[in-house]
């Protein structure tokens, strides 16, 4: 799964009028009068009058920004934190093969929105995810045999196996690429890609050993 860091999603000036909208444009109108009394100002009284309400407007400005960011804090948490029940879910279900890679899928696609900062339908979906990844798994019912067979040892499963979602073929990149054997890494990174064309985090480290080894990426 992608990392999730609280960090990714930080407070600029573009997320002002969407976490204040009233204020954003309370700031706006008080801005286009003061522009406008400047503009029509026949006398330096009129010019003083408009200079004092364009410092009015920056500090109303300064205000509404403060409140776009705590409401933009406030938002953001509670994203992260619906988002990281989900993934810890995920982590600790019997979820496997085919219905894993969709819901790693799945959680690492909340994790990129998350970046690009929808708090609110990252919050919803991740808790319309949560029951799916804790519910257990539905398990046939085996029919009861007459026949008294030999005991035989349980299958045990090789430590290695391949990766079954994209995320666990970044992981094995990784792993590759700290050994060193960067060719293979790059083919774990292509992997995982396939499988998911939005792991940015498998996009950036093939784009960086291919500037390394001089390699093509594709």
């Amino acid at each position: 799964m992608l990392q999730l860091k609280l960090e990714s999603a930080s407070y600029s000036e573009l997320d002002f009028p969407l976490f204040n909208g009233a204020g954003f444009t309370a700031v706006q109108q008080a801005v286009e009068v003061a522009q406008q009394t400047r503009a029509l100002a026949q006398a330096p009284e009129d010019l003083q009058k408009a200079a004092w309400m364009m410092r009015a407007a920056a500090d109303r400005k300064n205000h509404e920004q403060e409140i776009a960011m705590r409401n933009f804090d406030a938002s953001r948490q509670k994203a992260f934190d619906a988002l990281r029940k989900a993934m810890d879910a995920l982590r600790g279900s019997s979820i496997w093969g085919p219905r894993r890679q969709e819901m790693e899928n799945r959680v690492d696609h909340l994790v990129t929105k998350f970046s690009l900062k929808s708090f609110a339908e990252v919050e919803r979906d991740a808790r319309q995810l949560l029951p799916r990844l804790i519910a257990p798994v539905p398990v046939a019912p085996q029919p009861i045999s007459p026949v008294v067979r030999p005991f035989s040892p349980p299958v045990v499963r090789p430590v290695f196996e391949m990766p079954q979602s994209a995320s666990a073929w970044f992981e094995r990149g990784c792993a590759l690429e700290r050994r060193g054997r960067q060719a293979d890494a790059m083919d774990a990174y292509r992997q995982a890609l396939r499988m998911n064309p939005r792991h940015f985090q498998a996009e950036n480290h093939l784009n960086h050993l291919s500037a390394l080894t001089g390699r093509r990426v594709n």
